[in-house]
């Protein structure tokens, strides 16, 4: 039977015919997001440059439902080591996480998501593997297996491995220690063992059955809490086959298609081939992988027999029995036929009834009918072109609405932006000029405005391969949609071949069961168009709440004190918006009278963080497969480093250069550790106990500080006192134009006690104190305290609340998660290609730009100049059109000596 196409864009109309209101419409739209970001792999101390895009589902227009959006750094602890919130606008936002010693190598994740994509499950959260390594003492590990020898109860684990530096160097017979914990960090070994002249390292300890888990976590180094290597490795050896019938089970006496998917101890792809036989070890038919460890085979059981899958290798695994009742949805999607065919067929008892046949995209049902389910049943067969690019799914329903069998299948018209990239020369030289001219098209070859992001990183240090990694495309169109991990999502998007529309389909049959509920009075998380704070007055003036004046303050961007104004509602309720830009701030609400004079004290805000759970996520152990770019990745930051501080050695000839420890947590505008002086927690317990606060610490350990009738004094070594412009942050808020409570200097300084503070890091020196005085004085002040000594103080304290930790009297305070805002790449530019004098230029990444936005003709002209290192670069170009059109253009340049 073939039906003629339901379009799309009608789909409200098909929508309200299945009892689905416009309002729920409206409601019920799904968000996805993804981040670019310029690589994959970093060194501590890099920054995560990244680009946001949220789209609303169908179309992937940029989203107006959130304004809010929030990116997360987990480790492989699944410990979120760093949060922001970002400021969505037009459906982007892009920013940057800064790395340091603090961060400890190893796997995390890049997670992020807005408050209303918490509705539809945190498996649908974007979630994205990075690699942070050691510039120093990082090293790597080849061959690593264990064995387990049984002897009754008693087991012994032998763990073998070959250690290299990151010189790529074979450590002989190097002595350092090993911890070994299971899943739940628990410690299993902790020794000492030396690598022999092979490099090669075993580890033997024994083991009861009971406490023998399935992996382990390995740490290798002199301190394995700060591990130069660390490995995980799986005690199951065999390969884990799952056989997975296209509508979920095996229906006796029709023809099933069976899905099949292998995977390794360590969660990849296994290649596998084998036969299918009876009881009686009679082949019914073979199977082999058709990519990536999936494929399908067809397969007419029998009833009352069970089947044997036997793999090459001889392992043996049993698919799920038969069932002689039932029904069986099948979809036939040929990229080469202009038709999408569903057939539906049952056995036994499942015969003679009436269901309802759905086909859905995207979270909307766009099409549905009433079949009288028959052994003659036809098939219905719909035109390709009335879906989308992307995934979409049938479902085979009771008249009850229950679902029987659901199937997911893959859309791809091959109608991405086309971005063309043209570069000004064939080949270029080190350190020279680069301009590119961006063109872009839609598929009808019209101009395409809209935002874009662009990377360009050196081939011999970052690893880039376009079917491997994510990108914009594979991820709106297909991983956003599907549980589990992708290993290539980029080949399943990069043609209709008959070879990729095969394993796409296997990929749909082993991981395309997705479902999305349309009750919109089930949502849980509102959506945030803009960040507001609410609150509630629980006993105001007088006893009453309704119509009370609430006064907000907190601290902006630039440093100026925000003071809002609102009254409650009927019930007392208030809500702020519109709220000025802010970083890190803390607000105060308080109730106040109309004369402004009287104060009431039960005010409460209802903010609340929302943080997505992070017991499910996985992080896995992948860093082998680029172990040539990192090894050199770290070769030429240490070639660099040594470079440069050769030449500045000889520029600062009578400078002692003291190395300084850095605070945890700190939000030194400087970097870790960038500071004149930094008071440690180490010299901070001491003093607990002895009833001193903040003043007195920096008046013990800040040589010549003074404070005297409201203002602060330097003291020179001749005695002279020089008047000083303060600059107080406490964990990164501006603490003297944000307090606005009547606190003096004074009662800052003194309101701190000695267990509250972890360290204190101060800066006197003018290349210093320049990023505070830039980022929170305006122009005429910046004259003015030119004319003066400037110190600014960076205190870090255990609570990480600033300053706002001391209550006043009726006011309230809100301690939101800090917003963070992108600052630009910094690009070197150069005067004379390969000119090699000046600084010695060798960074992984060349050139990054999260804010390439084309012009009504579709271009932009974008310019950066390439490094020391010749070779090949690689220019990585994604974005959107305001038309929810989106693009990838991956092409390469040549840098010559």
């Amino acid at each position: 039977m073939y039906i003629k196409p339901f379009p799309l864009l009608l789909f409200v109309t098909f929508m309200s015919l299945c009892g689905v209101s416009n309002a729920q419409l409206a409601t019920a739209q799904r968000e996805k997001l993804y981040l670019h970001t310029d690589k994959n792999n970093y060194l501590q101390g890099d920054t995560i440059w990244y680009k946001l895009y949220l789209t609303e589902a169908l179309y992937h227009m940029p989203s107006e439902k959130s304004g809010v959006a929030y990116i997360e750094l987990i480790n492989a602890n699944k410990k979120i080591v760093q949060r922001y919130a970002l400021h969505v606008t037009d459906g982007t936002a892009f920013g940057q996480f800064s790395t340091d010693s603090l961060f400890e190598a190893g796997r995390y994740l890049l997670r992020a998501y807005t408050r209303w994509m918490r509705n539809f499950g945190d498996s649908l959260l974007y979630q994205r593997e990075i690699t942070l390594s050691r510039k120093k003492q990082q090293w790597f590990i080849s061959g690593q297996t264990a064995e387990i020898e049984t002897n009754g109860r008693k087991s012994n684990i032998r763990l073998t491995f070959s250690l290299k530096d990151a010189q790529n160097t074979p450590l002989q017979n190097t002595a350092t220690q090993i911890l070994i914990t299971d899943e739940k960090e628990r410690s299993i070994r902790q020794s000492t063992f030396t690598t022999g002249s092979d490099a090669a390292a075993r580890v033997d300890f024994p083991l009861t059955q009971q406490q023998i888990p399935q992996r382990f976590h390995v740490r290798i180094g002199d301190d394995p809490k700060h591990p130069y290597a660390a490995f995980r490795i799986n005690l199951k050896k065999d390969i884990d086959l799952q056989f997975l019938p296209e509508s979920g089970h095996l229906i006796a006496g029709v023809e099933n298609t069976v899905a099949f998917k292998a995977v390794q101890e360590n969660g990849r792809s296994a290649a596998v081939a084998g036969r299918i036989v009876d009881p009686s070890s009679t082949t019914i038919t073979e199977f082999a992988q058709q990519y990536k460890g999936m494929g399908t085979f067809g397969l007419i059981p029998q009833p009352g027999v069970r089947y044997t899958a036997i793999l090459e290798n001889g392992q043996k695994f049993q698919l799920p029995e038969s069932e002689i009742n039932g029904t069986l949805l099948h979809v036939k999607n040929n990229a080469s036929s202009g038709n999408i065919e569903f057939m539906i067929k049952g056995a036994g008892a499942a015969l003679n009834k009436p269901y309802f046949l759905t086909v859905q995209q995207k979270g909307y049902e766009i099409y549905k009918t009433r079949i009288s389910l028959t052994e003659t049943t036809p098939g219905v067969s719909i035109q390709r072109a009335s879906f989308l690019s992307g995934v979409a799914s049938a479902r085979l329903l009771t008249e009850n609405g229950q679902v029987l069998n659901e199937r997911a299948f893959f859309v791809n018209h091959q109608d991405p932006l086309s971005l063309n990239i043209s570069t000004s020369k064939t080949a270029y030289h080190k350190k020279d000029s680069v301009t590119l001219k961006i063109n872009i098209r839609d598929a009808d070859q019209s101009p395409a405005e809209g935002s874009f992001s662009i990377a360009v990183t050196d081939d011999q240090q970052v690893e880039k391969n376009r079917e491997k990694d994510p990108n914009i495309l594979s991820y709106l169109l297909l991983q956003s949609d599907l549980k589990g991990t992708i290993e290539t999502p980029g080949y399943y998007v990069s043609n209709t071949s008959d070879s990729i529309t095969r394993a796409a389909d296997a990929l749909m049959l082993t991981q395309g069961f997705i479902k999305y509920n349309w009750d919109s009075t089930t949502f849980k998380y509102e959506a945030e168009p803009e960040f507001v704070i609410k609150g509630k007055v629980i006993k105001g003036i007088g006893g009453k709440a309704k119509n009370a004046r609430i006064v907000l303050t907190g601290t902006q961007k630039d440093g100026e004190p925000i003071m809002l104004v609102t009254r409650t509602n009927e019930k007392g309720e208030f809500v702020f918006n519109q709220i000025p830009p802010f970083e890190a701030s803390s607000f105060g609400a308080i109730l106040m009278g109309d004369d402004f004079k009287k104060f009431g004290r039960s005010v409460t805000f209802s903010n609340k963080a929302d943080t997505a759970n992070v017991q499910s996520i996985i992080v896995t152990n992948r860093d082998a497969d680029n172990e040539a770019t990192i090894i050199n990745n770290i070769k030429l930051a240490a070639q660099e480093a040594l470079a440069n501080w050769v030449r500045d050695s000889t520029m600062m000839e009578n400078v002692t250069v003291t190395a300084k420890q850095a605070v945890a947590n700190s939000q030194n505008r400087n970097g870790p550790g960038k500071a004149d002086l930094v008071i440690t927690d180490a010299e901070i317990k001491p003093e607990y106990g002895k009833k001193k606060n903040l003043m007195d610490l920096i008046t013990a350990k800040v040589k010549g500080f003074h404070y005297a009738g409201n203002e602060l004094y330097m003291e020179d070594p001749t005695g002279r006192k020089s008047r000083v412009w303060p600059k107080f942050y406490i964990d990164g808020i501006d603490a003297m134009k944000g307090v606005g409570d009547g606190f003096v200097l004074l009662d800052l300084l003194t309101s701190f006690t000695m267990p509250e503070i972890r360290g204190v890091e101060v800066f006197f020196s003018r290349n210093l104190t320049e990023a505070y005085i830039r980022q929170s004085l305006n122009p005429k002040e910046q004259i003015d305290v030119m004319r003066d000594l400037t110190v600014a103080f960076e205190v870090t304290t255990y609570s990480g609340q600033g300053p706002y930790r001391k209550a006043v009297m009726g006011k309230s305070y809100l301690f939101p998660q800090p917003f963070h805002y992108g600052r630009t790449f910094y690009a070197p530019r150069y005067n004379t290609p390969s000119k090699t004098e000046g600084i010695t230029d060798l960074r992984s990444t060349i050139y990054w730009n999260a804010n390439v936005m084309t012009n009504e003709k579709g271009e932009a002209v974008l310019s950066f100049y390439t490094g020391d290192n010749p070779g090949t670069y690689t220019i990585w170009m994604e974005g959107m059109d305001f038309k929810g059109n989106t693009g990838l253009q991956v092409q390469k340049i040549q840098v010559k000596e």
